[in-house]
Formats: structure tokens, sequence, C-alpha cells
């Protein structure tokens, strides 16, 4: 290793070691987007928490493959919450563009953890616009069409970073020391992304599994519909 290469290896230990989230710009709108994305997050936790512990099966027990699929169905939103934690997380830190790419993510995980109920052979498939076909054939979304409609729209919207299409998509970090950052007009932008994201997903589950809804401690139920639009939370109360 080089003279040049072993200083460079010093310096970045030393920036690891000293790494702080700190508050890049301790700002009323930083805490506001911080706020919401938080409020939205923790519902999403909620009710996958609630999954956890109802111990919530969509495949049913005659179906000859029913526990691998059920744990298919639990490991694909489990890692749909994780990509939203994780990209949560790069927002706090100013990765705007990386964590754009784990929503992105996480919106194909929530996708083929819906269609594997009807169709197990989804979790076979590469491309995601073939997801979103296979979607649109499941009978919950032949009654949602909107829903769906409004998750490709955004996937496509998140395409757009894989692909670089233009100078808004770039990040342009030059080194580590540029982290963490605050650039309010990508802030907002990122936030509004994943809370639509998340509102749109924690809606689905609600609307999909409306007994998984019901069964949920009342606490928890409070804090999942605090983010339910009124449409949503009027035809749960209306079913239950």
């Amino acid at each position: 290793m080089s003279r040049d290469v072993q200083e460079d290896f010093r310096q970045l230990l030393d920036f690891v070691r000293e790494y702080s989230l700190g508050d890049p710009e301790d700002t009323t709108a930083r805490r506001e987007l911080l706020s919401r994305q938080h409020k939205k997050y923790h519902a999403l936790l909620t009710i996958l928490g609630e999954i956890r512990h109802q111990s919530f099966a969509p495949i049913s027990p005659e179906a000859s493959n029913a526990d691998e699929l059920n744990q298919a169905f639990h490991e694909r939103l489990a890692e749909f919450g994780s990509d939203v934690g994780s990209a949560f997380f790069s927002w706090i830190h100013g990765g705007y563009k990386g964590g754009r790419l784990l929503i992105r993510s996480g919106i194909e995980n929530f996708v083929k953890a819906v269609v594997l109920i009807e169709d197990s052979t989804v979790l076979t498939v590469k491309s995601t616009y073939e997801v979103f076909d296979r979607a649109a054939e499941t009978s919950f979304f032949r009654s949602h069409k909107p829903r769906l409609d409004r998750l490709r729209d955004l996937y496509a919207i998140l395409s757009r970073d894989v692909h670089t299409a233009t100078p808004a998509q770039m990040a342009l970090v030059g080194a580590l020391n540029f982290f963490p950052q605050f650039a309010a007009d990508e802030a907002e932008e990122f936030a509004g992304l994943l809370e639509r994201i998340v509102c749109e997903c924690l809606e689905i589950i609600s609307l999909l599994f409306p007994e998984l809804y019901h069964g949920m401690h009342r606490q928890n139920r409070d804090i999942v519909n605090a983010v339910l639009d009124r449409d949503t939370r009027a035809i749960l109360n209306r079913d239950g």
C-alpha cells in the first residue's frame, strides 16, 4: 500500500471514529420533515409488528405449500419495512439518491408480497414491470386499480435515479465528508415520496386484511389510523 493510500486510509478511520449525525441544519423545516416521516414509519413498524404478533397467515393451510408461502409473505413484507427504514436512515444523513433507490426496492418487495397470495410464481419474476402486470390480475387490485396505478407511478419516478435520467438524479458526492448534509428541496421531495408510498401500502394492507386491522390492539390501531386516509378508515369501520 503506497504512502498516499495509507495516509488517506488513516484519515478515513479518523472520519469514521468522529462521525456524528448531529443535526446538519437544525431548523424547524427539517424537524417537520423528520417528524412527518417518523409518523408514517412508526405506523408501518406497528402494523408489521401486529402481523408477527397475530401470527397472520394469508395463505390457506389447505395449500400444499402454505407454510413456505406464508413465510415468503412475511419475509417480503419484512424486507419492505427494512427498505423503508434504511431509506429513512439515508435521508437523515442526506443520502437522498441512495434512499430513493431503497424505497424503490421496497415497492417491489411489497407488491410481490401481495401478489404471491394468489400467484406464488411471482417470486421468480425478475422484471418489476411484469410484477405489476401480475398484480393487475389479482382480485384485490382489480377492485382497487387506482392504488396499483399510484404505486406503479411512484416506482417509475424512483426508477429515474437508476438511469440518472437528468442532472436532477445525480448525487455528485465527491468525498465522504460530504455527509451528513441537508438540502431542503431534495429532502422535501424525498419525504413526500416516502410518505406517499408508506401510506398507500398501509392502506392496502388494512383493506386487504381487515381481520388483521380489527385484531390489532386498540392503541396500535390508533397509530395506524392516524396515517390512513378518511375513506379507508370509513370502509374499515363500516366493515368492522
